[in-house]
């Protein structure tokens, strides 16, 4: 409508609570006008005085939009005004994303700027999401306010507030996701499947809602509904049009127009004689050889010197790179990597054998690599078997051309430690190991897009290496192909030949690597061409491990020698690896046809890295869009979606480990307590004016326990104590230990229960005395077990003593006196003080007869009763 293109968002942090908010809104708007086609600039203030920002926006653009609080926007109106922008030159819109703005937001009592301010505002354009007009919205409106009054007695109109519209937002998101699930429900899908959610939900107009028609575009963004507000000359607000989002069409209202200042109309996207007003077009044209030679002859000697400067520069620095001892690294800098440092990666082993080597001076230790820490950056050792090592200028130039190379494929080299009279080669380490070990590791699983990946970077890699002054990896497999934290392969091993070479006899299978011509010693001094051609045969090999997952020639070493088979290889006139698979592709059909270019037997017929790179491109491999972002979220993508499964497995085994423990804590503690301290809670003891304590033990279990095997006390014990537990377990009660043939439980703590904790306690005293009188000992049957009961109510104290081995104990005359009850019993009987028997009268189904006074050991005489049974049992 306006045809504005040339856009500035000014987004101002003075006097906000949440600048993060700011700041994703301007970038979430910058990225629509980017898609749009528009030429958006992001404008930040940090400053009170907006003036000097503002000053920089009226240099690229003739429209803002504001982003600030309602408190701020006055002061940036006013400092646009004292710039001269109010006057119908510049559009100014607000976003306003929450509640309305409040009425006479221009005026502030007691301020003599309110009448340029209402100037400043007449100059404003606002946008806030639309409130529908229809009658359903007012309903829903209404309802919602007489809720809000009724329920949480908080009035809308007496705060002169209306309904915010995120309410009506989550009104209409619950709808939506109703929809959904309906529809999969009915479709016979699986509700909890969020990538299908996420299909059916996208890209669709949702109608019938309370907020009008709603939209959900391809991105999963929702195309809101705005409305467009203009202040007039007394500073009113009035709508002047709204934005439908389901349609993407702007509706003008038709009693109201945008009123401009000075009655201009909207300002044009670019002035005719430029933003700072120095365009061409606007000054008549001027010939002046003069100047035009002047200047050109000076701007050729400025370059001049500069390119002289420049190559005394590089040339004093490159003398100075030779003489100097940078790549020389004391072994004492490198740190040792503890565990905490070393970051998890999906091969155990690969971090392993490294933390197993470190500080070591066995010099059977040291053949391997070692991780180490070097400036902050865990590196990888490498040691070789070079002795004296003094470089001549040939090998400074190779070790100051490595330190140069900067490819993300190819691992970082740091310099040469001497240790031992050993050389070690340090370069960057890579977290999650080899590509060996991921190829070989069951747990991670791996999809075509991730491995067409891997080829490519391996193929960038060596298309950099070639190109460069290092010319060829020479030992190119996938023990040498690491792979870093974001899932990015690198290449390591290259360069330093001389020094590699005498390193360590090569591991037979690595010769499976190696081409044909190599093998035969074809050559005797293998030049470049004849080394990048036999990278590309090992880059082969490799893309076989990769699409097979298997070792290269797994199925032939079953039956036969490596050596036999690296014979063939020599003999060979054709690609010796072959793989019967079927292609589900296109892209897959051209993979296997480069594997097989690749292995050609003669070094002159496979492909070079450059071709590889734009057969790449042609064919599509690897991920869509070719940006590093998208590369890299894919590849953390799929490397979450293994990490999610495996951690689903580790967690289902942890969630029932939990449970296991928390059942047992709730057999040692009471179920409350044991909540508690799980939760990390502190248990305070707590005192409690009444419960009822039960003691009893075995009559005669000396006796017993002298004519038996201590196995068959344990036996006896744990046979009568299951018995217990199970009688119990009908009560309110809870016991509170066992100490060998003692039996204590207690009813109403915890958890309080009135006067029942008396009434729980004597139906089990007489249930237990019944199970009792069943009981039979397994290894004893001819002998009758009897039991002493005894039992009385008082106040007590209980908490949780201990924190190794937790346990809930009472404290309190009360427990000393219910033992004196139980010790002062009769066999199958239970004896109950007078407080108990005061409770039970109360209930009165129970039959109690008086034993009459006796002496009780630390109390005196003591009135005690005999509790027979329940009335109806009689």
């Amino acid at each position: 409508m306006f045809e504005w293109s040339d856009v500035v968002i000014y987004t101002d942090f003075i006097d906000n609570e949440s600048p993060a908010f700011l700041r994703i809104q301007g970038s979430i708007l910058w990225q629509v006008f980017m898609e749009a086609g528009m030429r958006p600039t992001l404008i930040e203030n940090y400053s009170a005085n907006p003036r000097m920002s503002l000053m920089k926006a009226t240099t690229v653009t003739r429209v803002l939009i504001l982003l600030c609080h309602n408190r701020r926007l006055r002061e940036v109106l006013l400092a646009a005004h004292a710039l001269g922008m109010t006057n119908g030159d510049f559009a100014l819109l607000y976003m306003k994303t929450f509640s309305p703005l409040p009425s006479n937001l221009w005026h502030l009592p007691g301020d003599n700027r309110n009448e340029d301010a209402k100037a400043a505002y007449n100059a404003l354009l606002v946008g806030m999401p639309y409130k529908p007009e229809s009658v359903k919205y007012v309903e829903f409106e209404e309802a919602l306010k007489n809720h809000s009054l009724s329920k949480y007695n908080y009035d809308f109109d007496a705060d002169r507030t209306d309904v915010n519209h995120y309410v009506v937002g989550y009104h209409d998101a619950f709808l939506i996701y109703g929809e959904i699930v309906r529809e999969m429900i009915l479709e016979g899908k699986n509700i909890y499947d969020g990538r299908e959610f996420t299909k059916r939900t996208w890209n669709r107009t949702y109608t019938g809602l309370i907020s009008g028609n709603f939209k959900i575009n391809d991105n999963g963004d929702g195309e809101k509904d705005f409305s467009i507000h203009d202040f007039d000359s007394e500073g009113n607000l009035h709508t002047v049009g709204v934005y439908f989002g389901a349609t993407a069409e702007l509706i003008m209202k038709s009693n109201r127009s945008i009123q401009w200042p000075g009655n201009k109309g909207p300002p044009r996207n670019r002035p005719r004689c430029g933003f700072t007003g120095d365009d061409p077009i606007c000054f008549p044209e001027e010939s002046n050889h003069v100047t035009t030679i002047v200047t050109t002859v000076f701007c050729v000697v400025i370059l001049g010197v500069v390119l002289a400067g420049t190559i005394a520069y590089r040339r004093l620095k490159l003398q100075m790179d030779l003489q100097g001892n940078w790549w020389k690294i004391p072994w004492e800098v490198l740190q040792t990597v503890s565990e905490k440092d070393s970051s998890c990666n999906i091969s155990s082993k690969f971090s392993l054998i490294h933390l197993r080597a470190e500080n070591s001076d066995d010099p059977t230790k040291q053949s391997r690599k070692m991780n180490k820490i070097f400036k902050g950056s865990v590196v990888s050792v490498t040691p070789t078997l070079t002795r004296n090592f003094t470089p001549a200028r040939g090998m400074l130039m190779e070790l100051l051309n490595l330190r140069n190379i900067n490819c993300v494929n190819l691992t970082k080299f740091y310099g040469l430690t001497i240790n031992n009279s050993v050389l070690y080669i340090i370069t960057e380490a890579c977290s999650r190991g080899t590509l060996k070990d991921i190829l070989h590791n069951d747990s991670c699983k791996m999809n075509k897009d991730l491995q067409t990946s891997l080829i490519c970077d391996m193929i960038k890699g060596c298309c950099y290496l070639h190109g460069s002054s290092v010319r060829f990896h020479g030992n190119l497999n996938s023990q040498n192909c690491l792979i870093d934290k974001r899932f990015v392969l690198k290449l390591d091993g290259f360069g330093l030949q001389e020094i590699r070479a005498s390193a360590f006899e090569r591991d037979k299978k690595q010769l499976l690597y190696v081409a044909p011509e190599l093998l035969r010693n074809t050559y005797r001094e293998p030049n470049y061409f004849v080394l990048q051609s036999s990278d590309v045969y090992s880059f082969g090999v490799i893309v076989y491990e990769i699409l097979t997952r298997k070792e290269p020639f797994e199925d032939d070493l079953q039956s036969s020698s490596i050596e036999d088979i690296i014979g063939k290889i020599k003999l060979s006139t054709r690609s010796p690896l072959k793989l019967e698979v079927e292609v589900e592709s296109e892209g897959e059909s051209s993979l296997f046809a480069m594997m097989y270019s690749c292995l050609e037997s003669q070094a002159d017929r496979r492909p070079t890295f450059a071709g590889l790179s734009k057969d790449s491109k042609k064919n599509k491999w690897g991920i869509q869009g070719e940006s590093f972002l998208d590369n890299l979220l894919f590849r953390m993508e799929e490397y979450a979606y293994n990490l999610e499964r495996l951690a689903e497995e580790r967690m289902h085994g942890i969630l029932d480990e939990k449970r296991r423990s928390e059942e047992l804590l709730y057999q040692v503690l009471p179920r409350t307590i044991a909540r508690d301290l799980i939760r990390g809670n502190t248990v305070e003891a707590e005192s409690y004016q009444l419960v009822t304590i039960y003691f009893s033990d075995i009559v005669g279990f000396t006796s017993i326990s002298a004519i038996s095997t201590p196995m068959q006390v344990v036996d006896l014990l744990n046979d009568l104590y299951t018995c217990f537990d199970t009688v119990i377990e009908n009560f309110d009660v809870y016991k509170v230990e066992t100490i060998g043939d003692a039996y204590m439980v207690v009813s109403g703590l915890p958890l309080r229960n009135g006067n029942e904790h008396v009434v729980e306690i004597a139906k089990m005293s007489v249930a237990i005395l019944d199970s009792v009188d069943n009981f039979f000992i397994r290894h004893l049957p001819d002998i009758k077990l009897q039991a002493r009961i005894g039992i009385h109510s008082g106040p007590v104290c209980a908490g949780v003593v201990g924190s190794k081995m937790p346990r809930y104990c009472l404290f309190g005359d009360t427990v000393n006196t219910a033992s004196r009850m139980e010790s002062n019993g009769e066999a199958m009987k239970i004896h109950v003080s007078q407080t108990t028997r005061d409770l039970l009268i109360l209930n009165q189904s129970f039959v109690l007869h008086k034993r009459g006074s006796m002496p009780i050991k630390g109390k005196g005489d003591m009135t005690t009763y005999w509790l027979m049974a329940k009335k109806n049992n009689l």
